[in-house]
């Protein structure tokens, strides 16, 4: 049996569907799905995310099928993960200007797309003006310069 049949055996005895366990992982809708369909491996980046987001769940298990398919209680207490520290009210003011200053520069690096596109827009069109110019002189007999 593979990792991929074994997370459909988690999932049914979470008793969750697929497409919520996705989500909760982070992989595209019916990625699952198309794993099994496809008789496929799962990835190291995969089985990593389903260990991190499911605690619960025996690596062991999940990668051999060896063991049982959840930690016992002493296990799943060993991994998980330790609250993070307090924070210095500083340290979560600086944070707070940070924010502020990306969501600045995201809006000028949005405004700055917005101009360029303008432009290509703008220089197409003249290109394009310019080949039917070229057309016309040359259906006129003229030459061009």
């Amino acid at each position: 049996m593979k990792a991929i049949e074994r997370i459909y055996q988690y999932i049914d005895y979470k008793g969750i569907k697929p497409l919520p366990f996705e989500k909760k992982i982070g992989l595209s809708n019916g990625y699952l799905g198309k794993q099994i369909k496809r008789n496929a491996d799962l990835g190291e980046g995969i089985i990593l995310r389903i260990i991190e987001n499911c605690p619960d769940i025996n690596p062991l298990w999940l990668l051999t099928g060896e063991g049982e398919m959840l930690k016992g209680p002493e296990q799943a207490a060993r991994t998980e993960k330790p609250p993070p520290p307090a924070q210095d009210p500083r340290d979560t003011y600086i944070i707070e200007l940070q924010k502020k200053q990306i969501a600045f520069l995201e809006q000028e690096i949005n405004a700055y797309k917005s101009r360029l596109k303008e432009c290509e827009q703008r220089e197409l069109r003249a290109a394009e003006l310019a080949m039917e110019r070229k057309r016309k002189l040359e259906q006129s007999g003229e030459k061009t310069k």
